[in-house]
């Protein structure tokens, strides 16, 4: 445990980073469940379009978390290499 707390505190960019990435996975993943199940409509055009919304909101979500999370990313960077210089 000490070894642990040592290195969280000596390069907590490496925690942060590895936290960052498993959160954009899960936004990719929202992203991936609402493109993918409406994608298939698209093409054949059986469904009406009123039932294709949910599927927006979902791609919608997943862009928006990952733009937000590369926003956050770049500022946590910056902060972290102002006070590393």
């Amino acid at each position: 445990m000490n070894s642990f707390l040592d290195s969280l505190f000596s390069n907590p960019m490496t925690y942060l980073g590895v936290v960052f990435a498993f959160v954009a996975a899960l936004a990719f993943l929202v992203f991936l469940r609402g493109f993918l199940s409406g994608l298939p409509a698209m093409f054949t055009l059986v469904s009406h379009d009123e039932h294709q919304k949910h599927h927006r909101v979902r791609v919608t979500w997943g862009v928006i978390s990952l733009i937000a999370l590369f926003i956050i990313w770049q500022l946590v960077r910056g902060v972290a290499g102002f006070f590393a210089t």
